[in-house]
């Protein structure tokens, strides 16, 4: 009974993890967009078509993120984007389960005839929008009552979109427990590694594998739980232009 139990906990733990917006119960906030907001999204998508550049699919998890990060500015009437006021950009995704290490946030203030001239005036804003390998977007734009305009901008990355997580025991491995990860990448190489209650900045990592997906860009990679019962910490790297640079990351609780 104690096994069914542990497998329902971990399977519904990766359900989480490859439905996000379920987790984040993100509501009316992540899928509705104001007018000025998908003019915005339009205009950042017409840059990278002008360039050449796939579009960005709207987020509704990324979208809360961004929401949240622009009350912030409006409240404290602040542009900012990092601590001790707000945590980073990448803590605040991270703590809504979004589980891309590579983030980018744009950020202006102004009317709202004034937020394109903002972002158009700073070329590291437009460098950022118009990067290839971000994939999804987030667009809030919020107003304390008055005449300005608080836009938030986050953009993420999805080097690889997991496709399942697969929980199991077998006999004459220590503890009997073990996890298969499956992925689809377009890179050549995937590295993986595993980190048993310690910080996903280490680079001291308990094991590390590396997997080529196949002809379907299709990948599979499994680790025993050997080191006990703990927070195992997964971070992936994908291969590109002929060295590694992090992708995704996940942790899972074993019992």
């Amino acid at each position: 009974m104690k096994n069914y139990i542990y497998f329902f906990m971990i399977a519904v733990f990766c359900w989480i993890l490859l439905h996000p917006f379920a987790a984040s119960c993100s509501g009316e906030n992540g899928m509705d967009m104001t007018v000025e907001e998908n003019a915005i999204l339009e205009w950042v998508n017409a840059l990278r078509a002008k360039e050449g550049i796939a579009e960005v699919k709207i987020d509704p998890l990324l979208n809360q993120v961004a929401l949240e990060h622009s009350q912030d500015m409006a409240v404290k009437k602040i542009l900012d984007t990092g601590p001790p006021v707000y945590q980073t950009p990448f803590e605040r995704a991270s703590g809504k389960r979004l589980s891309d290490i590579n983030n980018l946030v744009v950020v202006a203030t102004g009317t709202q005839d004034a937020l394109k001239n903002v972002i158009q005036s700073d070329t590291g804003a437009i460098e950022k929008l118009l990067s290839p390998a971000m994939t999804h977007i987030g667009v809030k734009i919020y107003s304390a009552g008055d005449d300005i305009r608080w836009l938030t901008i986050h953009m993420l990355e999805r080097a690889i979109t997991f496709t399942g997580f697969k929980l199991e025991t077998r006999a004459g491995v220590t503890m009997g427990k073990f996890i298969t990860i499956q992925g689809v990448t377009p890179v050549a190489k995937v590295k993986v590694d595993m980190i048993f209650d310690g910080d996903m900045d280490t680079e001291d990592y308990d094991r590390t594998k590396i997997v080529i997906p196949d002809s379907k860009e299709s990948f599979s990679v499994s680790f025993d739980f050997d080191l006990g019962d703990g927070q195992y910490g997964f971070l992936f790297w994908v291969y590109e232009n002929g060295q590694y640079r992090k992708s995704n990351y996940f942790h899972i609780k074993v019992n």
